[in-house]
């Protein structure tokens, strides 16, 4: 039995948000599904995001120097499920369209967020990639938003 089990379970208990991580590869887009996601600073734009050391897909987000965070929407997540697979790296054409500074944006994406990595810094078994805002897109929708909770997906009503 994995050892981190119990504890994965414990830290379950706390719902977040889905982001599906991507950067521009070869003309195409290669897409990394997190949760550890957040808001860093207003002034300036900053967020940061974790990355695990044993990520399949890992040597192409290390070093990139721009990535863009696009958080989903319920309706995305169709989306969210093909690119956690091991494996699945490189995004369908059908999947994105290219925005700003040729990042990759998300179809379903609730809001993109463009980024130039700030800092990097390795702490235990992940690597904590600060990015600073220097453009997002924010699209007006009525969807609600897609969640991780007790390792299940699952939608965030929007309040009456």
């Amino acid at each position: 039995m994995d050892p981190t089990l119990p504890y994965r379970r414990a830290l379950s208990a706390l719902p977040t948000g889905v982001v599906l991580v991507t950067v521009a590869e070869g003309g195409g887009a290669v897409g990394l599904v997190a949760n550890s996601f957040t808001s860093l600073s207003l002034e300036p734009p900053m967020v940061l995001w974790c990355l695990g050391d044993r990520s399949d897909r890992g040597a192409y987000f290390r070093e990139a120097e721009r990535f863009s965070i696009n958080i989903l929407d319920a309706d995305a997540e169709p989306i969210a499920r093909r690119y956690v697979e091991r494996g699945r790296h490189h995004l369908a054409a059908e999947d994105f369209s290219l925005g700003a500074f040729g990042l990759p944006c998300v179809t379903g994406a609730a809001t993109v967020l463009y980024c130039r990595t700030a800092q990097r810094i390795h702490l235990a078994d992940h690597l904590v990639i600060i990015g600073q805002v220097e453009d997002w897109e924010a699209r007006e929708t009525d969807a609600e938003g897609l969640l991780y909770f007790r390792s299940r997906y699952g939608r965030a009503a929007i309040p009456e």
